[in-house]
């Protein structure tokens, strides 16, 4: 088994996915686990989205544009229309309350930052599926990465391993799996901090006795 991670500019528009395929595909004698990073640039509009609403500006109009841009990715790859419309709804829901009550917190942000690596986790999914692999799309913390409280540096547990071992045992597919991003004990979600993609990597192949892990 190995661990394939691939980054923004891996997943940023339909040509870069395709060839995303076409190295999984190859890869299918050694067992792929995919773990992909948001967007390109996503994760940074995601912030300054938030900044926007904190300042009671135009949210809408940053929300549109993220969403154009996932759309636009769904479109050029034949996908449907509507895979990530509930994703949308939540992200505008967040920004909304942020404009509401007019703060940020470090658990706020966190949660703010992960729509980027859920967003891009299930167009990957959807592609895969699409050509005909036998792919899932998890949220980090479905694949069993559980993290402490410390939220934009969150450190995973000592029983992770177990339980990412745990959620993944039996799949036969290809999973593809959120970089960046998990939930802490009490069930909010945490980001590994900047970069962190890699780290899950790291932690996903640890846990999981992969033989070689592809950055």
């Amino acid at each position: 088994m190995i661990v394939q991670k691939f980054g923004g500019t891996s997943v940023g528009g339909a040509a870069p996915i395709r060839r995303l395929a076409e190295i999984v595909r190859r890869a299918l004698p050694r067992r792929p686990v995919v773990v992909v990073s948001a967007v390109g640039g996503v994760t940074n509009a995601l912030f300054q989205s938030g900044e926007v609403a904190l300042k009671r500006g135009d949210w809408r109009a940053a929300h549109a544009a993220l969403a154009a841009k996932h759309r636009t990715i769904l479109a050029e790859l034949g996908l449907d229309a509507t895979l990530l419309d509930a994703l949308l709804d939540e992200l505008s829901g967040l920004l909304r309350g942020v404009e509401l009550i007019g703060e940020t917190t470090p658990r706020t942000l966190d949660q703010l930052a992960s729509f980027g690596e859920r967003l891009s986790v299930r167009i990957v999914a959807a592609h895969l599926a699409r050509t005909g692999l036998a792919a899932r799309a998890f949220d980090a913390w479905d694949a069993g990465l559980v993290t402490d409280s410390r939220f934009g540096g969150a450190r995973p547990l000592p029983e992770a391993p177990a339980k990412i071992r745990a959620a993944l045992d039996g799949f036969q597919g290809v999973p593809v799996i959120t970089g960046y991003v998990a939930k802490d004990a009490h069930g909010h979600v945490t980001t590994l901090g900047r970069g962190g993609s890699d780290w899950s990597a790291a932690i996903f192949g640890a846990a999981l006795g992969a033989e070689e892990i592809q950055i």
